[in-house]
């Protein structure tokens, strides 16, 4: 989807890139005879970052997800031949669930009964076992953050755990809670987690090390808990990868996105056009942004019409609006996979982007419809690979619903357009952001 909030590149910004780029190209030209005795190690592995809302049960999802939600959130990961993720936004507990009681005397009792722990953790479980079946070779492994109690680390009922694929020579050496700067604007909290990941070279013995952090979201209530999960002997590596997904569009705190990528000494790269998180509803927005919409209807006298009208809110209502071509299907900038790098980094990030849902689910002849009606998309440039590839998926989640209704429209390109935003939304409101880590260390012989 394009982001609503970006703004087209500074061409000023974009010339001064292009001649960094090409002095850098120049002076790899220049070697000497003195380069020649040095060893170039090389290696590449792909990483995303997909924070996965509410995976795990909340308010509004259940504890366990349906077995096509799963299998998509697995088909995405395989077909994207992902040998990093980091999955976040798993729920640590279930909320607790409301039990009525009704006794023989009539009278009715409410309580709040605990659900089971850790049902992000099953959850995420779940999509391992998932992925094993589809690539038994790869011996894909799981690890999350404890504490010496054996709880999961995590503020505001979420945690984050790291899969991969441990059969190409993978390790995962350390997980940790670090404290580094912190954003309060973007509600990202100084406690970081923190894994340094072992990737050997292919070609030698030589492996180099990939640490990735990524910030947890700003919850006061449990900063005591955090701190003293803080491990005291580890520090953030000066070359870095950060996976962050903030709770607001980055877009609107351009400016505190910025400081905060300065504190950290982040490597400045200009934000994708694409967007990560779908447009609300219009319903859900007014309901978001309106406080004088009342939640219980029933706390007005429903006898006292005149009461109503004074409080009503009367206006238009916009009109909805479904795409017909996929350059209208729209979304903010939620989510990013950020480098920090010294002068002498083997790390680089290449091919950054946000895996796009919609696509996924829509088949490769909306695309072909899209291109005869004479619609471009702004992001045209960029090969998707994951078009189609959960079309049968979505397919079988709604044979498995009864209450869709089959019309004679079932055919039409916006409704195709709804059914898919509908079934990404169900996934995760976040979409993943992908990155190719290139890797390459010079050794004295």
């Amino acid at each position: 989807m394009k982001s609503i909030t970006a703004k087209p590149a500074n061409p000023v910004v974009t010339r001064l890139v292009h001649a960094d780029a090409q002095a850098q190209q120049s002076s790899n030209e220049d070697i000497t005879s003195e380069d020649c005795a040095k060893e170039i190690k090389q290696g590449m592995i792909r990483f995303m970052a997909w924070h996965i809302s509410e995976l795990g049960g909340s308010e509004t999802k259940p504890d366990k997800r349906n077995e096509t939600e799963i299998e998509a959130i697995a088909e995405i990961i395989h077909q994207m031949k992902i040998n990093i993720c980091l999955l976040g936004g798993v729920a640590i507990s279930a909320p607790d669930k409301l039990v009525v009681t009704t006794l023989d005397d009539g009278s009715v009792f409410y309580r709040y009964e605990p659900t089971d722990k850790e049902s992000g953790w099953q959850e995420a479980n779940n999509i391992l076992n998932v992925l094993k079946q589809k690539n038994p070779g790869a011996h894909w492994k799981i690890s999350v953050l404890r504490d010496d109690d054996g709880h999961l680390v995590g503020a505001n009922n979420q945690c984050s755990c790291f899969l991969y694929q441990s059969a190409q020579g993978i390790r995962l050496k350390s997980i940790s809670l670090i404290k580094a700067e912190s954003s309060p604007e973007l509600k990202l909290s100084h406690y970081h987690y923190y894994a340094k990941f072992s990737v050997p070279n292919t070609e030698s013995d030589y492996s180099f090390d990939v640490p990735i952090a990524s910030p947890l979201v700003e919850h006061m209530d449990s900063n005591d808990y955090l701190q003293a999960q803080i491990t005291a002997d580890v520090e953030l590596d000066e070359n870095c990868i950060f996976a962050i997904s903030c709770p607001s569009e980055i877009n609107i705190n351009k400016a505190a996105f910025n400081r905060y990528r300065s504190k950290l000494k982040i490597t400045y790269e200009a934000l994708p056009p694409q967007g990560s998180v779908l447009v609300e509803p219009i319903w859900q927005h007014i309901h978001a942004n309106t406080s004088g919409l009342v939640d219980n209807p029933l706390l007005l006298n429903a006898t006292d019409v005149m009461l109503q009208d004074r409080l009503a809110n009367w206006g238009a209502m916009p009109a909805l609006m479904h795409p017909d071509f996929y350059a209208s299907v729209s979304g903010g900038i939620f989510d990013s996979i950020l480098l920090r790098q010294s002068a002498q980094s083997h790390i680089q990030l290449a091919n950054t982007r946000i895996v796009d849902l919609v696509r996924a689910c829509c088949s490769e002849e909306n695309s072909a419809n899209q291109a005869a009606y004479g619609v471009v998309d702004d992001v045209s440039d960029i090969e998707f690979v994951e078009t189609g590839v959960l079309v049968s998926i979505v397919a079988k989640a709604e044979v498995n619903q009864s209450n869709v209704i089959k019309s004679e429209r079932d055919n039409d390109i916006a409704m195709q357009y709804s059914r898919s935003m509908r079934f990404a939304r169900s996934i995760s409101i976040h979409w993943p952001v992908i990155t190719d880590i290139c890797l390459m260390q010079q050794i004295d012989e």
